[in-house]
């Protein structure tokens, strides 16, 4: 029982890693080998799971317009007490996002885009996302 409990959780991880992958110019995407209504499903769970906050969506567009606070990546909860003292406790810096799903037929991808979905982020930051998105959508 425990060497198959061992084997299902090596096959999820590899699985899970092969998800993530560069498109051609480099930038990470992630792989959904779903269709449509299903890879959308999945991208909106992932995003309810994360609690990021939604601020518009289109689906025939297959688009997500997302704000993530820095905090999600970093673990700071808050400026702490002497925030009040500098009146720092409001300036939180947060990441306005555009995720897109894209692709045909089983494969449809995930990039992150920025807030006019004209470029790419920085490629740490898509990693980052992507990487919390594949975690809250398992």
């Amino acid at each position: 029982m425990i060497v198959l409990l061992n084997l299902l959780r090596w096959v999820r991880r590899v699985i899970h890693d092969d998800l993530l992958s560069q498109d051609e110019r480099g930038y990470p995407i992630l792989h959904l080998y779903l269709d449509y209504d299903r890879a959308w499903a999945t991208l909106g769970q992932a995003v309810d799971n994360a609690e990021l906050d939604v601020t518009s969506l289109d689906r025939d567009s297959g688009t997500f317009q997302v704000v993530i606070p820095s905090s999600v990546f970093t673990g700071d909860e808050g400026g702490g007490f002497f925030c009040r003292f500098t009146f720092s406790c409001d300036r939180e810096t947060a990441y306005d996002l555009q995720l897109r799903v894209y692709g045909a037929s089983d494969d449809y991808r995930v990039s992150v885009l920025n807030a006019s979905g004209s470029a790419p982020v920085d490629a740490d930051l898509a990693q980052q996302v992507l990487v919390m998105l594949r975690e809250f959508a398992a």
